[in-house]
Parts: C-alpha cells; sequence; structure tokens
C-alpha cells in the first residue's frame, strides 16, 4: 500500500505581501492544493493521502477546500508540521508509524511540495513504475545555465565573489514528488536525528544513510511557487495550458 504525504506547512515568507497562505490560495480556476491532490489521486497508486499543515487555523481552510472538492471521498488525514521541512515529514512518517504503515516493507511514500501545483499524474505514473526497480526515485533536470561557487558578502545577501566553476553536466536541479520505500526512510530519519534539519529535501536524508537515490529526468514544467514571479509564470504556463 502506497501513501501521499503533500506538504503545505511552509511559511512562504518571500510571497507573503502578495498571497497570504500560498496552499489554499485559488490558482486560475481552484486552489493550489487540488492541482497536486487530483494529480496524485488520477494514478490510482495511493491508498491514502497524508496532509502536513502549519497551524489549526490553516487546517479548518484545507479541510473546508477538500470538502468542497471532486476529492472529498479520498482518505486523507491531517498531520500538524514541524519547524523545519524534515521535521514536518519526520511527524508525517511518524503519524504513518503509529497506524502500522511503516511495517509493510513493500509499501511506498511520495512526498510532494503542495508549492508545485504543475505536477503531472502520467510523470508520477512513471516515478512510482522506476521506484518498483530502484526503491528511490526523485525527478531531476538538467542544468541549462553556467553554475558557479560563490563566497557570500557578508555584508548583504545578493551578492558575493565567484570562486570556483562547477561542471554542470555532472549536476542535476532536483524537484519533488520524491518517491521511496517507506520502511527504510522512515528509518533513514530515524538515524539522522541530529542533522536531518539541516537536510533539504528526503533524498538528502537516505543518502545520508547509505541508501541510492536514482533520478528521472521530468519533461514537464514543474516550478514551485517561493516568489511572485513564480506564481506569476506558473498561472502563464496554466493560461497557455503548456503542460
Amino acid at each position: 500500500m502506497n501513501t501521499l504525504i503533500l506538504l503545505a506547512a511552509g511559511s512562504g515568507t518571500r510571497i507573503n505581501s502578495f498571497i497570504k497562505d500560498k496552499a489554499c490560495a485559488s490558482l486560475k480556476d481552484k486552489s493550489v492544493l487540488l492541482y497536486s491532490l487530483e494529480a496524485f489521486a488520477q494514478t490510482e497508486c495511493f491508498h491514502r493521502t497524508v496532509i502536513v499543515y502549519r497551524d489549526p487555523s490553516q487546517k479548518k481552510t484545507l479541510e473546508a477546500i477538500v470538502a468542497a472538492s471532486p476529492w472529498k471521498t479520498l482518505k486523507i488525514d491531517y498531520v500538524n508540521g514541524g519547524e523545519s521541512r524534515a521535521d514536518s515529514v519526520y511527524k508525517a512518517l511518524h503519524f504513518l508509524a503509529e497506524t502500522d504503515e511503516i511495517l509493510d516493507e513493500n509499501a511506498r511514500v511520495a512526498i510532494h511540495d503542495v508549492a508545485r501545483p504543475l505536477i503531472r499524474s502520467d510523470f508520477i505514473e512513471k516515478l512510482m513504475q522506476l521506484a518498483g526497480k530502484h526503491l528511490h526515485v526523485v525527478p531531476a533536470n538538467k542544468l541549462v545555465d553556467s553554475i558557479k561557487e560563490v563566497e557570500m558578502d557578508p555584508s548583504r545577501d545578493d551578492s558575493g565573489q565567484i570562486t570556483k566553476n562547477l561542471e554542470r553536466s555532472q549536476l542535476r536541479s532536483v524537484q519533488t514528488p520524491q518517491i521511496f520505500n517507506l520502511t527504510r526512510l522512515f528509518a533513514a530519519y530515524n538515524a539522522l536525528e541530529e542533522g536531518r534539519a539541516a537536510c533539504t529535501d528526503d533524498a538528502s536524508i537516505l543518502e545520508a544513510s547509505g541508501e541510492t537515490v536514482h533520478y528521472l529526468e521530468n519533461p514537464h514544467p514543474n516550478p514551485k511557487i517561493t516568489t511572485k514571479s513564480d506564481w506569476d509564470y506558473i498561472l502563464y504556463l496554466l493560461n497557455q495550458n503548456a503542460l
């Protein structure tokens, strides 16, 4: 049995002046949350969903959005998030452990940022197929810009000195959803209790425990809503049907 964890607890500090809550905001014709929920539901690969929320007020709004949607009959649980992204994921995994979900050694879990509303169901299915072979799979794309290592200017956060050129052919930009063997991911989180808050995604937590993570290139746009420019770009793609 497979589980979807949708992360909606992010503070969204860089877009707060424009959108109060990006997970609940209306994007074209529906809320941001429903784009991801719909894409995963259409695959019929997941028997339950865990939505990680920020606070009771947001939980109430998320529940109302789901209740008024075509997906109100899905099996959905709500878990309060933590201080960091890693803490939020761990709380969702711990919730699954309490319901004996972790005991199924063949179960998979998909972890997805609600702030990536353009994920496609057909690509999710391809990730799941590859995860059946390799256990742990993430979407990752080639880089098109030149990539530099820098030393930041201590007096400002938007400038600094270039110190090294990186070979972009060996680098990839990683996205969500990230799909893992549920039992092994939970074990990796437990093993890395002290350092997991510094990890920027779940793949890095598995890698730190010695697991191998594979990747699959995503040929479709899958931007994350972080700034108003991201919002405008996603809205443009939706209006152009460029998905």
